[in-house]
């Protein structure tokens, strides 16, 4: 947190690079907005035609259970537009409820695991892409403010040639 409930995160890989800013509202509910750039098509990562776009969005944290062991409820609704030609494609998140667990090992370690009902809409080609993803991850304290979050995920959020998912790789600060 940077203050009173604030968060600033970056998020850089492949094939977008994310910048959001978030802020407790309750102490059970967080609200955060993010805008991003995407090198590739944000939908296929076997699509290697290189073109930017960009799009944000905004997420709600709903804290179910608080503590060593802690869970929440998770929505995301965002948008990516991304031009590589003369078309254009629009990918709409609508929504994709999440629960995250994290377990607490010391205060400055964490064990996360996620599960998420993937929802999005694909303008161009037209394609409605759902499915479930699951997903774990690490968080470790560096300095008193400063966090590094590693995590993997599975399933039809980036998906490639053969249309089934792709292992997707985060690494957040």
């Amino acid at each position: 947190t940077l203050n009173e409930g604030h968060m600033l995160w970056l998020a850089a890989g492949f094939p977008s690079t994310s910048l959001g800013w978030g802020m407790a509202v309750h102490p059970r509910v967080d609200i955060g907005v993010y805008g991003q750039i995407v090198y590739t098509s944000p939908a296929d990562v076997s699509d290697s035609t290189i073109g930017f776009g960009g799009g944000g969005g905004i997420s709600t944290r709903i804290g179910l259970i608080q503590g060593r062991i802690a869970a929440a409820l998770v929505l995301e609704f965002d948008a990516t537009v991304h031009s590589p030609g003369s078309e254009t494609l629009a990918l709409l998140n609508l929504g994709s409820p999440a629960l995250h667990f994290s377990f607490r090992i010391r205060n400055s370690l964490a064990l996360h695991a996620a599960i998420r009902a993937d929802l999005r809409f694909l303008t161009e080609p037209q394609n409605f892409m759902w499915g479930v993803e699951v997903g774990g991850g690490i968080t470790g304290r560096l300095t008193l403010r400063l966090f590094l979050f590693c995590t993997a995920f599975y399933g039809p959020t980036v998906t490639g040639t053969e249309r089934n998912g792709t292992v997707a790789l985060e690494v957040l600060v």
